[in-house]
């Protein structure tokens, strides 16, 4: 029977002795094998005997049941795994990338998002976005040096508007007094040549802005002469001109004609 039952085979015992049966029975289910077997002692009674066979083959089938759903299982627990391990897999490099340091800077990117969020959370900054690609090749060290210099000149360059301001044109010199002394005088020669200009404007407000000033010196210097010769007659019909020499007022004239 054991051989049998090794190499899959079913085994069918008879015996007239009751008893020799009973002991074949009692060894089968001390070696667990109570479920694979069925003792049919009267054939009259086909309920019993029915009850017999279903009983083992239920729970042959449920066994087998159980295995399916068992493989089912296994398989539901491979797809989890594989699924968590890719999961393990992006956290560790998000991790990695994380707390990597820069080599330019010295600062991880989790150290980057925390100073750009102290920042945001302070008050507002100004935009600067042309100064990023003049940063960008910095490293920690030179960053520092212009951390350093700009923030004493901060409190007060800001406040001034100094990009808006007339000097901005002006270049960073030496300073003693004899300079300030000759950048004074200049600074009010400029001056008073500016409201000398404003003067002659006011004098004279039919006159035009020119683009060129080199060419009308040069042009005045060849005509000067003949221009202040015109006798009056002359001038006021070339001042009959000037309107035209206006953009805006000589495009009307022409649209009138």
């Amino acid at each position: 029977m054991t051989d049998a039952i090794g190499r899959g085979k079913s085994v069918l015992i008879v015996c007239q002795k009751y008893a020799a049966l009973e002991v074949v029975r009692k060894r089968l289910h001390a070696e667990g094998l109570a479920e694979r077997m069925m003792m049919v002692n009267d054939l009259q009674d086909r309920s019993r005997l029915l009850l017999q066979v279903r009983g083992p083959l239920e729970r042959l089938f449920s066994l087998f049941e159980g295995r399916s759903r068992r493989t089912s299982l296994d398989r539901q627990r491979e797809s989890l795994a594989t699924r968590i391990e890719i999961l393990e897999g992006e956290l560790d490099r998000l991790h990695e990338a994380m707390y990597r340091v820069d080599e330019a800077s010295g600062l991880s990117y989790r150290q980057v998002l925390g100073e750009l969020i102290r920042l945001e959370a302070s008050k507002p900054l100004p935009e600067a976005p042309a100064l990023r690609g003049k940063l960008a090749p910095l490293g920690a060290a030179a960053l520092a040096q212009h951390e350093q210099n700009c923030a004493a000149l901060a409190s007060a360059w800001l406040p001034s508007r100094y990009e808006d301001s007339p000097f901005a044109q002006l270049r960073v010199f030496a300073v003693d007094d004899a300079i300030l002394q000759t950048f004074g005088t200049a600074l009010r020669g400029f001056a008073e040549m500016e409201e000398q200009r404003q003067q002659v404007m006011q004098t004279f407000p039919a006159s035009f802005e020119v683009e060129n000033d080199a060419n009308g010196r040069v042009w005045l210097e060849g005509h000067a002469a003949a221009l202040l010769a015109l006798p009056d007659d002359a001038r006021q019909r070339l001042a009959r001109w000037l309107p035209l020499f206006d953009q805006r007022e000589g495009e009307r004239l022409l649209s009138e004609l």
